[in-house]
């Protein structure tokens, strides 16, 4: 059935004819579908723990030198800047789930540059009324999309049970203070 549903979509919106940082026509087709006035440069030179970008001579960035976080390794396709942020947004906050498998090239190319070999993909849940206000969650459509590229399956391994207040302006400190203790 998903297959089908994949043919119709392919079908009835197909892929590579606008670009999907400037809305222009592409000339050609792209495996990202940017054109050729339009760049979304990769970080090349990252902190070896949570991945942003940092000076080449550097190995860690500031935070991850004074606080080291809960996980070991983690990568960005991008710096959150220009292009890559308002690609984030629209996918986030302006309903445009195409993105989603564009996206997913992008980390599925960053994850082939590890040697990562993890046993499931997962990804952040939403509150259910967040969810069902926003009509999907767009980390589990980037993560569904990874794992057909790399073969691994998802898993749902959290849960969100309180609902908290909108993140986006707040400090990483203030961010993980209101989280806390609603993850299940």
């Amino acid at each position: 059935m998903a297959e089908i549903r994949k043919t119709l979509s392919d079908w009835l919106f197909p892929r590579d004819i606008k670009c999907i940082v400037c809305g222009d026509e592409l000339r050609k087709t792209t495996r990202y579908g940017v054109c050729d006035a339009c760049t979304l440069d990769p970080i090349v030179n990252c902190c070896s723990v949570c991945g942003k970008e940092v000076p080449p001579q550097n190995d860690l960035c500031d935070h991850c030198r004074e606080e080291m976080p809960v996980f070991t390794e983690a990568r960005s396709c991008f710096s959150y800047k220009d292009a890559s942020a308002s690609l984030v947004w629209r996918l986030k906050y302006r309903n445009a789930r195409y993105l989603a498998p564009y996206m997913a090239e992008f980390m599925t190319d960053t994850f082939l540059q590890t040697d990562w070999k993890p046993d499931l993909i997962t990804f952040v849940p939403l509150h259910k009324s967040r969810e069902k206000q926003r009509g999907y969650n767009q980390s589990r459509l980037l993560a569904e999309e990874l794992a057909r590229h790399i073969h691994i399956p998802v898993c749902e391994t959290l849960t969100k049970k309180v609902k908290t207040k909108n993140l986006v302006k707040l400090s990483g400190k203030e961010r993980s203070e209101i989280i806390a203790g609603s993850f299940v």
